[in-house]
């Protein structure tokens, strides 16, 4: 009997210990393979990782000749060589590529020109031949990339559309307080100031929280309001020394928020984990600043000169961040804003392909983007819109004081 147990227990461990070895090597599939058709070869890399942050878990890079495509896509845990065909396209101007299998969930055609790749619902029209080429193309859906702009409900004078993906939640300033957005309850109202509040520069969204100072007092005020977004539930945290709201957020790191005080010269730390405020920076001590991960100095006269903000990325030493106005890091992927005359232009790029970029849209204000997993939220004029890359751009939300007053500001978080 004493025999027998000891092989049982032997039988489990052995058993356990494939299980285990099984999921790990699930969890961080990389393999490589090769598709010929239509005359061409296209290599083909497979990495699967654990989906995080609402990313997508495939992470795939077609090449053909020199040039790399890279797709993210979310599939079945633990599918291998999701792609079995590739349709291809080539001009003067554009390398195009379709992939698809039965695996493979459905994506944008994807071309590429001059080291950037964009999805052919992003130039429909600029080209008659590439038009022509999806045109052709039995198994792809020109319609799953098309906004349709079906209206949901009208409520406090917000347009909600059925693109509102469903465990997503928008705050939205208004001149009171605050509307909260999602695809259950539409739209909610959290009141904070008595009266109209038009301008508001010491306010910020971060995770699920909406922090703003208290807008109900004239010039100083000793109160933060803090906001979940889920619950609607208010809590506060307080100065013992007065602040003015002639103040601005320099940034966040970690759970902390930086804020400078322009009238009375002086620099404070707003800690949301214990919910203390300290005073870090005045005329005598100087500022501090935080750029790349690094901790500097700055006196208190240059950091008056013009508003300071913090930089808490990075860039692959690939990527010159010269070329770029702005960038952030989210996740696995860096979003890099290149101006242009009247507006930026957004790239993303992944970490893994510093080289090639992903064109995203055109946005006029890069103070009013936002990024939750694979989705990016920006303001344009009177509307929010996301992109993502299994369905395009689409328009959620249109508020007609968005345009009025370009302060409002939005944020997004998941429940």
């Amino acid at each position: 009997m004493k025999k027998l147990l000891k092989v049982l227990v032997v039988l489990c461990i052995i058993y356990f210990s494939i299980i285990w070895i099984q999921r790990r090597l699930v969890s961080n599939l990389h393999i490589s393979y090769i598709i010929n058709t239509q005359n061409e070869k296209f290599e083909i890399n497979e990495i699967y990782h654990k989906k995080t942050d609402q990313q997508a878990q495939y992470w795939l890079q077609i090449q053909v000749h020199n040039t790399i495509f890279p797709i993210q896509v979310s599939a079945s845990k633990g599918k291998k060589k999701l792609v079995e065909d590739v349709y291809y396209f080539e001009n003067e101007a554009y390398t195009c590529i379709y992939p698809i299998g039965k695996n493979m969930p459905s994506v944008d055609i994807l071309c590429a020109q001059d080291q950037t790749i964009y999805p052919y619902s992003s130039i429909i029209g600029i080209d008659s031949e590439v038009d022509a080429f999806a045109s052709s193309l039995q198994y792809y859906d020109a319609t799953q990339f098309v906004d349709y702009k079906n209206l949901l409900k009208v409520d406090h004078n917000i347009s909600i559309y059925d693109s509102f993906i469903e465990n997503h939640i928008i705050g939205l300033e208004n001149y009171k307080g605050l509307y909260v957005l999602d695809s259950t309850d539409l739209v909610k109202e959290k009141k904070l100031f008595t009266n109209d509040i038009y301008q508001k520069s010491t306010k910020i969204f971060y995770q699920q929280y909406y922090i703003v100072a208290d807008y109900n007092e004239n010039y100083e005020f000793h109160e933060f309001f803090v906001i979940n977004m889920q619950t609607l539930k208010e809590t506060k945290i307080i100065s013992d020394t007065p602040i003015s709201l002639n103040s601005y957020i320099q940034g966040m790191v970690k759970d902390s928020i930086y804020v400078m005080d322009r009238t009375n010269k002086r620099q404070y730390r707003i800690d949301l984990s214990n919910k203390t405020v300290t005073k870090i920076g005045e005329i005598d001590s100087g500022v501090q600043i935080y750029k790349n991960g690094v901790w500097s100095k700055m006196t208190m006269y240059d950091a008056l000169k013009d508003d300071v903000y913090f930089v808490n990325t990075v860039l692959p030493n690939e990527i010159s961040d010269t070329l770029y106005a702005f960038y952030q890091q989210v996740g696995n992927y860096y979003y890099l804003y290149q101006k242009n005359e009247n507006d930026y232009t957004v790239y993303r790029i992944h970490e893994q392909m510093p080289n090639i970029r992903y064109y995203i849209t055109r946005v006029s204000d890069i103070h009013q983007v936002s990024y939750l997993g694979d989705y990016f939220y920006w303001k344009e004029k009177d509307s929010i819109y996301y992109y993502h890359d299994s369905i395009g751009s689409r328009v959620i939300v249109k508020n007609p004081e968005m345009e009025f007053n370009s302060d409002l500001q939005f944020g997004i978080y998941t429940k």
